[in-house]
């Protein structure tokens, strides 16, 4: 399925690297660490980029979907005479609808906490470093951030590909998509239940958590720059800062993956109830 991210030269891998270059070079010497820390404007800049490339133009139709006209049509109706009947899935999908929705859910569960157990988080313990410079020589990460479960997206990303074939259809029949028609309604509770769930995460308060923590590392830069004698870093301070603003980075772009995945999915079956329902009250 095709994944609506905008295409540039700052991605997760040259993230990636740039914190290698920084993590290789991590060292109390003093001159290391002046190294360190000029690289860091550059590396926190286009974490900002990255970020805002993919939140601002984000936009996901979240709804729930309604099956109650479909449900009374197909009261009465034998599975099997009405599973030819013609339905929409998102770009390539092939599999049941079920499985997928459960897949959804555990996507879901991946990206709930980012808000209030990542972003605040991170937010408060940049505003803490910044008014207690002395702290920047003995960082440590801090209890709230350490428990934070982070979507493993490579797995995710494995388990999403397999109900995507090389094709690019768009339409299947209700046969394919359920096993029986009492699935209906159960498509229904558990699909609105991820849509519920996702809305809970409001886009421009996320993004505002963003740019309040750019802001913060753009400070600490900032202060490190003009006031070294105040402000020194060691060689984990930087490791963990760096550390923590790509971990934002991933996070962030796997949050949008999922609302386009969920999206396009919830469009498809609220698109199908409607062409079943209408073929089957003629």
């Amino acid at each position: 399925m095709k994944q609506h991210l905008p295409q540039d030269d700052v991605t997760l891998e040259s993230l990636a690297q740039q914190l290698r270059v920084i993590s290789l070079e991590s060292s109390n010497d003093t001159q290391l660490l002046k190294a360190e820390t000029a690289r860091m404007p550059r590396f926190i800049n286009d974490i900002k980029s990255f970020i805002t490339r993919r939140l601002n133009p984000f936009s996901v139709d979240v709804r729930t979907v309604d099956s109650r006209k479909l449900e009374a049509a197909v009261r009465g109706q034998l599975f099997t005479k009405i599973s030819s009947l013609g339905v929409f899935v998102p770009s390539g999908f092939e599999g049941k609808w079920l499985p997928y929705i459960a897949l959804l859910d555990k996507s879901q569960s991946s990206v709930n906490g980012l808000y209030f157990d990542l972003l605040i988080p991170f937010e408060k313990y940049l505003a803490a470093v910044l008014t207690t410079a002395e702290s920047l020589k003995d960082l440590s990460i801090p209890t709230p951030l350490a428990r934070y479960k982070s979507a493993d997206t490579a797995e995710l990303s494995k388990e999403f590909a397999k109900f995507f074939g090389a094709g690019n259809g768009t339409e299947a029949v209700l046969g394919d998509v359920i096993e029986r028609l009492p699935d209906i309604p159960t498509v229904t509770r558990d699909l609105n239940a991820v849509n519920v769930e996702f809305a809970k995460i409001d886009r421009r308060a996320l993004l505002k958590r963003v740019e309040n923590i750019t802001d913060l590392l753009d400070k600490l830069i900032d202060n490190i720059k003009n006031h070294p004698d105040e402000y020194q870093m060691s060689a984990t301070s930087v490791k963990i800062i760096s550390e923590l603003a790509l971990y934002m980075a991933r996070e962030v772009e796997y949050y949008t993956i999922h609302g386009y995945f969920l999206e396009a999915f919830t469009t498809s079956v609220d698109d199908s109830y409607k062409r079943l329902a209408a073929a089957l009250t003629r």
